[in-house]
């Protein structure tokens, strides 16, 4: 297994209002960030495990991972007991291109109602203390499903141990 160094999970939205005519009368600044330090080992609160997948995926055809026989980025053979983060993208630039994360055979997460949208969208989950076990035969798969269109791509990360 392959040793994962310095993992972070960063996601941010930040912006600035007005009110008022020119120059502003009143401003304020929006800053709300999630940035947790994610020690690296195996025990609970840990993690150990990166994997990560540029992909495409056609409607009616889902992308269907098995989180006990995966292949980490350096060709290491990885298998996850936990899940702590998730970072799913969508590429595509066609409007109605969405992406759906979860669902199917035993399912890690069951439908996210959340799709990561086209040009740019994202569904992210981070749960750094306990995570979401994974049990073979029963929550070990992750499903990936385009609601239409063919080839579309995106990049999935997964951080756990």
């Amino acid at each position: 297994m392959s040793t994962l160094l310095n993992p972070r999970m960063l996601l941010a939205v930040t912006g600035a209002l007005s009110d008022g005519l020119l120059p502003p009368v009143v401003t304020a600044s929006i800053n709300h960030a999630v940035n947790p330090s994610l020690p690296v080992g195996s025990g609970s609160g840990n993690v150990n495990i990166e994997f990560h997948l540029p992909f495409t995926v056609t409607s009616g055809s889902p992308l269907v991972l098995d989180l006990t026989n995966l292949t980490d980025p350096l060709g290491k053979a990885i298998a996850f007991a936990v899940v702590t983060a998730i970072l799913l993208t969508n590429d595509s630039t066609t409007a109605t291109n969405d992406l759906s994360l979860g669902g199917g055979t035993n399912p890690l997460v069951a439908n996210c109602p959340l799709p990561a949208q086209a040009s740019g969208g994202a569904v992210a989950f981070l749960a750094p203390a306990a995570g979401l076990p994974v049990t073979s035969g029963s929550t070990n798969h992750l499903q990936i499903a385009a609601n239409a269109g063919s080839a579309v791509p995106g990049r999935l990360t997964i951080l756990g141990r």
